[in-house]
């Protein structure tokens, strides 16, 4: 089963994301700031992280940086999601190494169509 990581310092974002990701059948663990995330990580790599851009401790960005400093962090995929939209900032996400960039607030289409790329179409019978 696709084990997935949402980190977000809101609740109610986090609890979102959760339940959508459930949804499209993932195994769903949560942190809620950067560096929760990463101990997370160096414990079980998840296959999908979807994770916040503004949150204390470690932003989004810097987790992206320090996961990529982690064995096995090749395999994850790094969706940043975020209230920011604008080309600059969607860029610099991607220049950092996140593989997909969502707007918040998250919908579950985008998620499934996240999910079925991400992972070269295995998971399109969900959708």
């Amino acid at each position: 089963m696709l084990q997935s990581l949402v980190i977000d310092d809101e609740h109610v974002s986090r609890n979102m994301a959760m339940s959508m990701l459930r949804k499209v059948g993932t195994n769903v663990h949560y942190a809620e700031n950067g560096l929760e995330g990463i101990e997370m990580c160096k414990k079980q790599m998840p296959d999908i992280v979807i994770v916040d851009w503004m949150m204390p401790l470690m932003n989004g960005i810097e987790f992206i940086q320090e996961l990529q400093m982690l064995p096995d962090h090749e395999q994850v995929k790094v969706v940043m999601c975020s209230s920011k939209f604008n080309e600059e900032d969607i860029a610099k996400s991607i220049a950092q190494g996140a593989d997909e960039y969502l707007k918040k607030p998250l919908h579950i289409n985008d998620l499934y169509r996240i999910i079925e790329h991400l992972n070269d179409g295995r998971y399109g019978d969900v959708i």
